[in-house]
């Protein structure tokens, strides 16, 4: 499973291409701008899905990869999967 948090910037469009591969377990939008979601990916499709939202998201998307959803630690998954906001 990998949490992607998109920049303000490419946040609509890189979501929805993200979306359109894999469709988001959960997702959120921040105050700032920023969109996080979370996406269970097989271990065949993780290095291109990983690849699109790096493209998608400019240069700037953030991604962990997470063991499950218990692991985020909370319910705002942006404030508990990195540690500090995007630049």
């Amino acid at each position: 499973m990998f949490v992607v948090q998109f920049p303000a910037e490419t946040a609509p469009t890189a979501s929805a291409a993200a979306r359109r591969r894999v469709s988001p377990i959960r997702e959120e939008w921040q105050p700032d701008g920023t969109w996080t979601g979370l996406f269970d990916v097989s271990a065949d499709e993780a290095a291109a899905f990983l690849a699109l939202v790096d493209a998608e998201g400019g240069g700037r998307t953030r991604w962990v990869e997470v063991k499950d959803e218990t692991a985020i630690g909370g319910h705002r998954m942006a404030l508990y999967a990195f540690d500090s906001p995007m630049e």
